[in-house]
């Protein structure tokens, strides 16, 4: 009787799971109720929290000349809550400097991407090491970027793309630390095995490579599949 029980909490537990509406899926229902397209929004945010014990999803997004925040039952996918308010005008950048618009070309340029290529498009002001920077992130398929740009310049001091969603086939050899450095060297043509260092790590039980490449002031950190050599994240930083 005691197996039989604890098979059923399972089972039901399970249902549970599999009704439970995904991050994107919660993001479509609010731009759905909204009425507004993936690729009108900018600064869209979506994070998992608990409202009076239930598990939600908080989306906020920024449409025309409003902010849009809604919070969405994980399981049920039902709107608990919807407000819109007027958005902060984005303040202009003083003359000669860079503006928000400018900066999303250079990353799109830099990414080799064009603006009907991607969605869900943040562009923020922001300061590092006391420099004025335009933080830039937006989604190509299944790979996130995140670029750091400074106003003054244009130039990029940072960038970084990472996929989601990949599936390792661990009944497969690893491809080698030799092979992981060649297709990371590839991706760094100036750079030689004197410049790189690779490891093995485990990430949730998935094998994969790691390393970085120094080169001419940039350090270069990447990760890699160890049985595809599919590169899973790479980025680009000036020191």
């Amino acid at each position: 009787m005691k197996r039989g029980f604890s098979f059923l909490l399972v089972l039901l537990l399970g249902s549970v799971m599999l009704f439970s509406i995904s991050l994107s899926e919660a993001e479509n229902i609010a731009l759905d109720d909204a009425g507004v397209k993936a690729d009108s929004v900018s600064n869209i945010r979506t994070h998992s929290s608990k409202d009076d014990g239930r598990n939600v999803y908080d989306v906020e997004f920024i449409s025309g000349d409003y902010r849009f925040d809604y919070e969405i039952d994980r399981e049920s996918g039902d709107i608990l809550s919807m407000e819109r308010s007027q958005a902060p005008a984005r303040p202009a950048a003083p003359k000669g400097r860079l503006t928000g618009d400018e900066a999303l070309m250079i990353a799109l340029n830099d990414a080799k991407l064009s603006n009907s290529d991607v969605s869900r498009v943040s562009v923020e002001q922001d300061r590092d090491d006391g420099k004025s920077v335009y933080d830039i992130d937006f989604r190509a398929g299944d790979v996130s970027y995140d670029y750091q740009i400074l106003i003054e310049s244009g130039e990029i001091i940072s960038a970084d793309w990472e996929k989601r969603g990949q599936r390792q086939d661990s009944s497969q050899p690893v491809i080698g630390v030799d092979k992981a450095e060649e297709i990371a060297l590839a991706m760094v043509p100036e750079a030689t095995s004197d410049d790189i260092r690779v490891w093995e790590e485990r990430d949730d039980g998935r094998r994969t490579y790691e390393g970085k490449i120094r080169l001419d002031g940039v350090i270069y950190d990447f990760e890699m599949d160890a049985v595809s050599g599919d590169m899973l994240s790479f980025s680009r930083e000036i020191w």
